[in-house]
């Protein structure tokens, strides 16, 4: 006993236990990427191996409450935190293996009463006429489990052997030719606006939604009757059917009941049904074969053998997860037997009705800003009705289960809600986070615990407290280059085009933002600079509209291959549109786009890729001379509020053509004239127009400024150049004195921590304004991540700066290297609509949290990297100085990373929160929460080491 209590109070044996499951949690996010969801579980997450793991860390940590007495008062902190996990995990463990889940499906109108579950269960039922035999048994068939199943049913004095064959996972019907086949009919169907592509072999009856189909057998009531004679094909329908070549009006009518030839790439069409005969196979056979492991909406095929009364037979059935499979049956003497593979109904006890299901769409786009169920809920055992809302982030809780908005079908006519039926599980998991946070929280300040025994440690070194001075707005100067104009491009006065700048536009998501931010855009897109030619984006873009003839004469399209450069003679990296185009041949590069496409991501060279951008900045340019994107004129006919650009105009399109067409003459009267008091009348003309029809989302004045001013001083691109140069000025100026502590220049290091706290006030301010434009927090898509990330990088090394400049240094490099990497091309810095699901509070305080932890957790790794220098230049003359700052360095990177694991844990497990508040559930072994789980586990070996 004694050896046991040894190895689980063991911190060996801790960091044992958390380092395999570290590793086995990463190899289950591998196999998921491989392999699918489902073996990733069976094989990691939901294995006995993984829940064996779970119980010795719990074994582990309660031996620890009793080693390291945990109980006693000043330790409090430590045990809230710790038994915090086991309370997680006994929830879990709930959650797991009693509670349950599933999807209601109802269409507007409807009541349901009934979930279906998300766990898949075999269906086995005997009948003999008098008996019946079932039996419900849940099962999981995936590509990596033996998929072995074998029933003995002993049913009326006779023994049933039911044994599993074959799995086919996401199985498919495959048409092969065959010499000794029959006839198979390939057909499109569109029953109901839903599309289904069919066959069906000679002699064989189909539903097809709630269409009847027949082929070469005599038809049946409502059936569309399909024959094959002496080669060709003919139809029969019991309804009149209109006909047409595809996309043409309609050219015939064929009476009810008459047999009438099958012809090829005709659109057949009665009632709410269209078909369209794809192809005929006059000897051909039909194969299933799986469509791959992670192939997604397919169904599992199941080949069964049945023995009975010493006779064999083979079944095959189909079914998925969240779907009802389809009974299959087959006859042996008196019984019947039937197999069916699918989710199963639950029936809950009481109902919803759907009254209502309401999509709200972005102005002028199709992307879903919101979407809700208004439903009824009827309980006759209480007799109590109720109207509700459900909403995404917005649930209903009613009688344990909880019921969250989750899709919907596909022609807005039907709602589809995630059902969770695990209240104890639930609460014990929120208990356990809330015990974790304030454990945390307790520990940071406890005077016991070891994060303020290490800022004793810190303290005893002696070092002068930071002075912290005012901050400022850092005042940059916007460096472009400038060169000659070219004479024969309209040159705009830079006042008016201001102006214009404030005028709004629609982009393509329906966010509606000043014509100057579509302006930067898209000269960035095309050029990599912010101005051209001495001109700024907006003064460009008049120009463009005015001679567009000229502009594609004009090389202003960025090209990066050298082959390219040479091939185009391009000057100054810059290629004109027209040099893309051949009078004969047309667009130059057409065949090696297409080429560059087809090879795919995985085999694209960089040429491939080069090829790919220089055709997307052609595209641009191109729509960009069209007007394509200056979506700025209200469309008075769209229920959406959708803004069109002048070619797209429907109602009041001549007013629309007049307004443009009068702006864009006293353009050009103003350049001859420099006078531009017309021209900025006609501008005005325009807002107004806007204002008088669009008037319901136009955004005030203030947040056109706010943005125009974002866009035009483009705060975070200059600071990273600026922290990646101070701060590896202050790093190095900061270890000369270490090494030369004779040389200490007061002033160098006053004026540089100012400057260092000016730009984090800038840095400050750039995301306070994105967050003011966008009505958002500022790290919903990756490029605000990064910012953001930087923003808590730069916090950390100011908090710690009066410990150790150093830091501070190091914070300021790092700072700088990810508003680097944010600005690299292939990060979006554009503002965008969000989705319905990320527009939470919980995602917003979950995301918040979790990435302000990189800031320290990157802290301590560049701090690490510091002490490594530091242990390079060491010598006899300055081994004292030089170790006491290491000593420092290391306490000061010990407290950023509890800091920092205390902040990932916390944000790791409210994103949970977050899930489980949005559509049910609150861990899914989803790769970013595993990653994320990962991360705080590895952070705590190293913090437990």
């Amino acid at each position: 006993m004694s050896i046991l209590y040894k190895v689980f109070s063991s911190i060996i044996t801790t960091i044992i236990l958390l380092a395999i499951y570290a590793t086995a949690a990463s190899v289950g996010t591998f196999i998921e990427n491989d392999y699918g969801t489902s073996v990733a579980k069976y094989l990691i997450y939901n294995s006995w191996l993984f829940n064996v793991l779970h119980f010795l860390l719990v074994v582990n940590m309660i031996v620890a409450f009793f080693k390291y007495k945990m109980f006693e008062l000043k330790r409090l902190s430590m045990f809230l935190f710790h038994f915090a996990f086991i309370v997680v995990i006994i929830g879990a463990t709930i959650t797991r293996f009693i509670s349950y889940e599933g999807i209601m499906h109802i269409r507007e109108g409807d009541t349901s009463n009934k979930i279906l579950s998300l766990k898949s269960y075999l269906n086995i039922e005997i009948n003999n006429g008098e008996l019946i035999y079932k039996s419900e048994i849940p099962v999981n068939f995936n590509s990596a489990s033996s998929n072995k199943f074998n029933e003995d049913i002993d049913f009326d004095n006779e023994e049933f052997k039911i044994n599993l064959k074959e799995v086919i996972p996401n199985a498919a019907e495959q048409i092969v030719v065959d010499e000794n086949g029959s006839p198979i009919v390939v057909f499109t169907f569109l029953n109901n606006k839903i599309r289904h592509d069919v066959n069906i072999k000679y002699g064989e009856t189909k539903w097809v939604g709630n269409q009847l189909f027949c082929f070469g057998i005599p038809p049946k009531q409502d059936a569309f009757y399909i024959d094959y004679v002496n080669d060709s094909l003919y139809f029969m329908n019991n309804e009149v059917v209109s006909f047409s070549m595809m996309r043409d009006t309609v050219i015939g009518q064929i009476s009810a009941n008459s047999l009438t030839p099958l012809v090829n790439m005709y659109l057949y069409k009665w009632n709410t049904n269209a078909l369209v005969l794809n192809k005929i196979y006059p000897k051909a056979k039909t194969e299933l074969k799986s469509m791959g492991i992670k192939s997604s909406g397919g169904q599992n095929a199941l080949i069964f053998d049945i023995t009975s009364n010493n006779q064999t037979q083979e079944l095959l059935i189909f079914g998925r997860d969240n779907y009802i499979g389809k009974k299959e049956m087959i006859k042996s003497d008196k019984y019947a037997i039937s197999i069916s593979y699918g989710s199963k109904e639950i029936e809950i006890p009481f109902s919803l009705k759907l009254d209502d299901f309401v999509l709200e769409k972005y102005p002028g786009s199709s992307s879903p800003a919101a979407f809700e169920s208004f439903v009824t809920l009827t309980d006759n055992r209480v007799s109590k009705v109720e109207e509700h809302k459900i909403f995404m982030n917005s649930v209903l809780e009613y009688g344990g289960y909880r019921f969250f908005q989750s899709s919907y079908d596909q022609d807005e006519g039907g709602t589809i809600l995630s059902v969770n039926h695990d209240a104890w599980g639930t609460f014990l998991t929120y208990l356990g986070y809330t015990l974790l946070s304030i454990g945390m929280f307790i520990s940071l300040i406890n005077k016991n615990s070891r994060f303020r025994l290490l800022d004793k440690k810190i303290n005893e070194f002696n070092m002068p407290k930071t002075i912290i001075l005012a901050f400022g707005l850092l005042m940059l100067t916007q460096f472009s280059a400038k060169g000659q104009s070219n004479p024969a491009l309209p040159l705009i006065d830079k006042s008016h085009a201001d102006k214009f700048g404030q005028l709004l536009v629609q982009d393509k998501g329906g966010r509606i933002k000043p014509v100057n931010t579509l302006t930067n855009e898209l000269l960035r897109k095309l050029t990599r600079r912010s101005s051209f030619n001495g001109m700024n984006s907006d003064q460009v873009y008049i120009s463009i509209m005015l001679r567009p003839d000229l502009w594609a004469k004009t090389p202003i399209i960025k090209i990066k291959h050298p082959d390219l450069i040479i091939r185009f003679k391009a000057e100054n990296n810059l290629v004109a549109l027209n040099n893309l185009f051949d009078k004969n041949a047309g667009y130059i590069l057409s065949k090696e786009v297409q080429e560059a496409y087809n090879k795919g991501g995985g085999k694209q060279g960089m040429m491939d890729k080069e090829i790919i951008k220089l055709d997307e900045r052609v595209n641009i340019l191109y729509s960009t001379l069209s007007g394509t994107f200056l979506s700025i004129f209200p469309e008075k006919s769209s229920t959406n509020n959708e803004w069109v650009n002048v070619n797209n105009v429907k109602l009041d399109s001549s007013n629309v053509y007049m307004l443009l067409s009068t702006y864009l003459i006293e353009v050009e009267k103003s350049i001859k004239s420099g006078n531009w008091s017309e021209a900025d009348n006609a501008l005005a003309a325009i807002a107004k127009y806007q204002e008088e029809n669009g008037k319901s989302i136009l955004i005030n004045k203030s947040k056109i400024k706010a943005e125009v001013f974002y866009t035009k001083t483009a705060i975070f691109r200059h600071l990273f150049e600026f922290y990646f140069i101070i701060g590896l000025f202050y790093l190095a100026y900061l270890i000369l004195i270490i090494l030369l502590p004779k040389l200490n220049f007061k002033y160098i290091d006053i004026i540089t921590r100012v400057l260092i706290y000016i730009a984090f006030a800038a840095h400050t301010f750039g995301l306070a304004l994105r967050w003011y434009i966008s009505g958002h927090a500022p790290w919903s898509n990756g490029y605000e991540s990064m910012i953001y990330i930087s923003w808590v990088t730069m916090l950390a090394g100011v908090v710690f700066a009066n410990k150790n400049k150093i830091s501070l240094a190091s914070t300021t490099i790092l700072g700088g290297i990810v508003l680097l990497i944010a600005h690299l091309s292939w990060i979006d810095p554009e503002i965008t609509n969000l989705v319905p699901v990320l527009n939470s509070y919980w995602l917003t305080i979950h995301v918040a949290i979790i990435i302000a932890s990189y800031g320290f957790l990157g802290l301590g790794a560049i701090l690490g990297f510091v002490n490594l220098l530091l242990m390079i230049v060491k010598s006899p003359k300055n081994l004292d100085r030089i170790n006491k700052n290491i000593l420092q360095l290391t306490y000061i990177n010990e407290k950023s990373l509890i800091v920092g694991l205390y902040l990932l844990t916390i944000g790791t497990f409210l994103g949970g929160v977050w899930a489980n508040e949005s559509w049910g559930r609150y861990w899914g072994w989803d790769p970013k929460e595993t990653w994320a789980l990962i991360t705080v586990v590895i952070y705590a070996i190293v913090v437990h080491l």
